[in-house]
Parts: C-alpha cells; structure tokens; sequence
C-alpha cells in the first residue's frame, strides 16, 4: 500500500528500510516505545522528494483491547516539521474508508505531550482517560495513559 501526503509517502518496505528503521529504533525517544521485533510489521514513512526514511507507521489491533490503533515513531532530526500529522492523519483517514473498522485509536501515555497534540491535530478526539493495570495492558510505559478515538 502507498499512502501519498504533501511531503511524506507511507509504503511498504523495500530494501534498506528495515535497518534505517534500525538506527532510528535506537533513539532514546523510540526505543522507550518500539523494539526491533516491532519494526518488521511496520510501513515507511519517507520524504516524497528525496525517498529518505523519516520513521515507521502502522494500524493494527492492540493486543488487550482489541481495538484498531495507529503506532508510529519518526527520528528526532525530523520532528517538528509536521510529517508526523501528515502521516497519522493519512492513515487514519485511510483506514476509515474501510467499513468495517468504525473507529481507530491512538493510546499515549499521559506525559507524552507531543503524540497527544499530533492526535488531537489529526481528528482524534480525547475520549479517557486511562489507569494502567500493566504496562502488558495499556502497550505504554506510564501509570495513566490517554486514550484517543476517530471516527
């Protein structure tokens, strides 16, 4: 599947992508959140004009609420240029057509502030708030965690 925005193309992986995402799964910001077994399941996202992998997207079922949710992770050289949104609000725009998922979800943890703002910027409206039994359960890291929905 490609997936077309103003900057960014979200694709399949071809090769090369897996250890780019590598390097970027390293960072401090993503490998809080991604291990290298989550990479494989994962679409690029890449900058539309120079094919340079920028992060990972993907939609999928939380494994505990069985629910479809949008994952992503972008490097931090290229945060705070708005390729995030765009990735995120393609996605989830994308998967909506389908008329059997009603709804997506985003879950963040309560301190992440940036991935709470790319939800709200995308359409995803801020439906709980959560406590964690485990970190099994919510897939974060946190005692609380925020719980978005699209429809």
């Amino acid at each position: 599947m490609n997936l077309e925005a103003k900057s960014i193309i979200i694709r399949d992986q071809i090769e090369g992508d897996l250890e780019a995402l590598k390097v970027i799964a390293e960072e401090p910001a993503v490998k809080k959140y991604f291990t290298e077994a989550d990479l494989a399941d994962m679409q690029v996202i890449v900058l539309k004009e120079q094919g340079t992998v920028l992060g990972a997207i993907a939609l999928n079922e939380h494994p505990d609420l069985h629910e479809k949710q949008i994952v992503y992770f972008l490097s931090e050289a290229y945060k705070g240029c708005g390729y995030t949104k765009e990735a995120v609000k393609a996605l989830s725009d994308e998967a909506l057509k389908c008329k059997d998922i009603p709804y997506v979800i985003i879950v963040a943890d309560d301190g992440n502030a940036s991935q709470q703002r790319v939800a709200e910027k995308t359409g995803f409206g801020l439906y709980e708030k959560r406590v964690s039994v485990a970190e099994r359960l919510s897939g974060v890291t946190g005692d609380v965690y925020l719980y978005f929905r699209k429809y």
